[in-house]
Order: structure tokens, then C-alpha cells, then sequence
């Protein structure tokens, strides 16, 4: 005689774990403005701009004196460095793409990469170009009191701020002599050790910025957060290049200081991946 017996579910002794697999990336957009004096010949400045990194490159324009268009040692070295970086750290992949450029010239190097899990931003950055870091913060209206039949005292107001930025790198012993990276017969031969590197926590909704000093000696600081916090992003992807320009024009029409201008904006995004968990057994009935 046969009888039925319930199986008591797997399940029930195992606990059910779930993991959510985040994806931080930038959306992005870029924009270059020559040197007028420099269109015939193209900018010296050089850019790359993908999913998880982004780099912006300046030849250094003293080299024409030899004769030498630094922009294509810029170009370069960007090219290569875009590729060494899918699959070496930051500073392992600028030195590998170093090793790649033979053509003479030096150049300024600011380049940083996300991590699709965890969304911390890596940077490496040598020279007078730089990259700020926008957030915006919230903060409870001050006015609430006042205004209590028409908002309520959760309601708040969000400001842009600089949460992390790079510092210009300058030679104090020459006149206007940035750290930059160059070929073996550069007559300033800093290394890759001298570049600053961070490891910077993101969150969904930063602004990232990188310039050239086209940008940042032509617009300070304040001017640039202001700018960047009356434009409204929103979830476009294509306002990333359209901020990009305007930035660009702003400090072409600025212009205190004449010079290539290059812009990268990146908003850091994230969405939520695959929920992972342990495959658990189908409940049934044996005899």
C-alpha cells in the first residue's frame, strides 16, 4: 500500500538572498572650439568620451617653435589611451598608451573611468586640465513659515556644488610650464608617477566636468556651477552635449585667455541590473 508524504520545501531551510546589480555610467557630450589662429590645422586639444571613460588631452602649443604640431602627439596618445583603458587601471593604461605614441610632442592628460557596480569614479589627472565633480544638495526651504498655506515644511530647494574636483599641476621654476607627458626628446620629462589620482564615491544625478584650461581660465569656478545649475538637464540625453557647447561658447565669448577650448559633461547614471538569487527547488509530493 502506498501512501503520500509531503516533502518539506527546500526552500523553508534555505535563506533566500537577493543581490541588485547596478549599472553606473556617464551620458555624455562633448565640444571643441580651436584656437582661431589654430583652425587650419585643427585644435591641439584631443577627447574621448565612452560608457565608463572619458579623457581630454592638450598638446602643448610651445613645440611649434621646433616646428612640431603637439596636437598630433595629443591625438595620439588620447587614441590609444581610450583603448589601453578597457582593460588596464588608469595609470597602467596612460603609461601603456605612452609607450604607443612615437610621434614627438607632450601633452596635459586628464582622464577617469567609473565602475559600472559601485559607481566610485577613478581619476587621473597631470597638467592644467581638470575635471569638476557637480552634486546637487537639498536643504529645507527657509521661507516655509511664511509660506505654509502654499508649501510644506519638507518641501525643498536643490543647489549644485563642487563635491570633488582636480587642482591645476604647474612648474613653479618656468614661466606657463604645466606637468604634461611627453615623447623621449620632451625637454620636461615628468612621469606618470607625478599625476594626481582619487578614488571618488558618485551617486546618480552628479555632474561630471573636463576640460581644457581653454575652459577654466576663462571661466571661474562660481561662473561654471552657476551656468551648469540654470540649465535644466533634465533626463535628455542629448543636453550633455548641448551644456557642453554652451559652456564652450561662454568661454570662447569670455576669452580673458585665447586657446583651444574642449569640453566633456558626463551626468552619472545608474540603473538597476539583474536580481540574483539561489535557484530553489520546485515543491512537489513523493510517495
Amino acid at each position: 500500500m502506498f501512501r503520500f508524504r509531503r516533502l518539506i520545501p527546500l526552500a523553508a531551510a534555505l535563506p533566500v538572498t537577493q543581490t541588485v546589480l547596478c549599472d553606473y555610467r556617464f551620458q555624455h557630450g562633448s565640444a571643441i572650439i580651436p584656437h582661431p589662429k589654430k583652425c587650419k590645422r585643427g585644435s591641439e586639444d584631443a577627447l574621448f568620451a565612452k560608457k565608463h571613460s572619458l579623457g581630454i588631452f592638450d598638446g602643448v602649443s610651445s613645440w611649434m617653435d621646433d616646428g612640431i604640431d603637439a596636437g598630433i602627439f595629443a591625438h595620439n596618445l588620447c587614441h590609444f589611451t581610450s583603448q589601453q583603458i578597457k582593460s588596464k587601471p588608469l595609470p597602467a593604461a596612460v603609461f601603456a598608451a605612452l609607450m604607443q605614441t612615437s610621434v614627438p610632442g607632450s601633452a596635459t592628460v586628464c582622464v577617469v573611468d567609473i565602475s559600472k557596480d559601485d559607481g566610485i569614479l577613478n581619476t587621473f589627472n597631470l597638467g592644467e586640465s581638470g575635471f569638476l565633480l557637480l552634486r546637487r544638495t537639498t536643504r529645507k526651504s527657509s521661507n516655509w513659515r511664511i509660506f505654509k498655506y502654499f508649501q510644506s515644511q519638507e518641501e525643498q530647494n536643490a543647489e549644485f556644488h563642487v563635491f570633488a574636483k582636480s587642482t591645476p599641476m604647474m612648474h613653479d621654476d618656468e614661466d606657463n610650464c604645466p606637468f604634461q607627458l611627453g615623447s623621449l626628446d620632451a625637454p620636461t620629462q615628468d612621469c606618470i608617477g607625478d599625476a594626481q589620482t582619487q578614488q571618488i564615491q558618485t551617486q546618480a544625478g552628479d555632474i561630471l566636468i573636463l576640460a581644457t584650461d581653454g575652459l577654466f581660465d576663462n571661466l571661474s569656478e562660481s561662473e561654471i556651477v552657476d551656468f551648469v545649475a540654470e540649465f535644466d538637464m533634465g533626463s535628455n540625453i542629448a543636453s550633455q552635449k548641448q551644456l557642453a557647447w554652451l559652456l564652450a561658447y561662454k568661454a570662447r565669448q569670455a576669452y580673458q585667455k585665447v586657446d583651444d577650448i574642449s569640453v566633456i559633461v558626463a551626468k552619472i547614471v545608474d540603473s538597476p541590473g539583474v536580481q540574483r538569487g539561489p535557484i530553489l527547488p520546485r515543491q512537489g509530493l513523493s510517495h
